[in-house]
């Protein structure tokens, strides 16, 4: 009798157990999910730190480093988003990270002052901009865009920053010399874009990475919003360091300068790579609507969307040298006619040469192993094409 009742006890035990540990479980669950207030900030809490995710304010603010005894680490995605009251914000060093579209919309802002401390600027964090609903560019495949007037004109980016992610400073008032941060590690696409920065300093301390898009495409103001007079931005590098410039702005890689970067001179109509160049980076010559002739005697790669939306392109010689054109190289460049496949070539990318004005027809060598999908999609000037060897073909192209 004894024996049963020690098992009944027991069972009781384990069972009151479970019962607690699934409702510390819970607790934690609904702890993760919860929003809480001070003041006029609303926030989360997980690990013993606090996102902001909403708040009411005006004028002058620092956001502040600790709320309900959490320190503040992260501002979450859209918490200051179309606040159009809020001028001048202090973000300071305790907070990490400032999500996606944080302060977009914000249409007073007009100065931001980052501390040392902060790494991330997410996804279009300062960006101003609608969609016109309905309505295409230039009779493309993606919407158009109406800029909202933002007052952006001022902010402080501290050397701890590692990333600025895309078009996050995009359709600002920014003006003047950017220094981009000594700790960054990625520099998305478009992420300046739209702004009146005329100089961009590229200290020692920032390494060449694939992620880090130093190009006039992510500077320079578009000409779909309106026209600007001088289209040439100078660029500053510092002894020691992975860049270094020459021909009218064409920003290259390292002492061998084997790799272009980047081209600053949007209006610029011909341009020739020094010999030593082997790779065109990824979107290096994007949307230069005025450049006619590009000559690249020894390139080996041209990377994505690098002569994308090249309007006016219209002769370019791909050297013998070259063995890959990656997604979207040449796509949208609508005036050139006249394509040469190179002998060594063996691979072209999905999109390659989208919407390209081929005439006549072309003939791919043994070497070319792979064609992408769409690679020569509504070329309806392209009569023919003929394949001297076994070649992977990707769907439509």
């Amino acid at each position: 009798m004894k024996k049963v009742k020690n098992t009944i006890c027991l069972f009781a035990f384990v069972a009151v157990l479970c019962v607690t540990v699934f409702s510390m479980q819970v607790s934690a669950a609904e702890a993760l999910s919860q929003t809480f207030n001070e003041g006029t900030y609303y926030y989360t809490v997980a690990d013993g730190e606090a996102t902001v995710t909403d708040a009411d304010v005006k004028g002058e603010i620092t956001v502040p480093d600790t709320l309900g005894g959490y320190p503040v680490t992260a501002i979450g995605d859209r918490a200051f988003a179309s606040l159009d009251k809020l001028e001048k914000v202090t973000v300071p060093g305790s907070i990490k990270t400032i999500g996606a579209e944080a302060f977009t919309f914000c249409e007073d802002l007009h100065t931001v002052i980052m501390q040392e401390g902060v790494e991330q600027i997410g996804e279009s964090a300062f960006y101003c901009f609608e969609e016109w609903e309905g309505d295409t560019y230039d009779d493309e495949d993606w919407p158009a865009y109406s800029s909202i007037y933002s007052s952006l004109s001022s902010v402080t980016l501290p050397d701890s920053i590692k990333v600025i992610d895309d078009y996050a400073f995009a359709d600002t008032e920014l003006c003047g010399t950017l220094t981009l941060p000594k700790s960054l590690e990625k520099l998305g696409q478009y992420a300046f874009s739209n702004t009146y920065i005329d100089t961009v300093v590229i200290p020692a301390e920032v390494k060449y990475s694939d992620e880090i898009h130093i190009t006039s495409y992510g500077f320079n103001l578009n000409s779909y919003y309106q026209y600007v007079e001088d289209t040439v931005i100078r660029i500053v590098t510092e002894p020691g360091g992975d860049y270094c410039v020459e021909q009218n702005g064409l920003l290259l890689l390292g002492k061998d300068k084997t790799v272009a970067v980047g081209y600053f001179d949007r209006k610029a109509e011909r341009v020739t790579l020094p010999d030593s160049v082997k790779v065109i980076s990824a979107y290096c010559f994007a949307e230069m609507e005025e450049l006619d002739t590009v000559t690249m005697p020894c390139v080996e790669v041209i990377k994505e969307r690098a002569f994308n939306y090249c309007k006016n392109l219209d002769t370019i010689e791909l050297p013998d040298s070259l063995t890959t054109v990656e997604d979207y190289a040449f796509s949208n460049c609508h005036t050139l006619s006249v394509v040469n496949i190179p002998s060594n070539i063996t691979k072209i990318g999905n999109r390659a040469f989208f919407r390209v004005k081929i005439t006549g027809d072309i003939v791919f060598p043994a070497t070319v192993k792979e064609i992408g999908e769409n690679a020569f999609a509504e070329c309806n000037a392209l009569t023919g094409v003929s394949f001297m060897g076994d070649v992977k073909i990707g769907e439509a192209a």
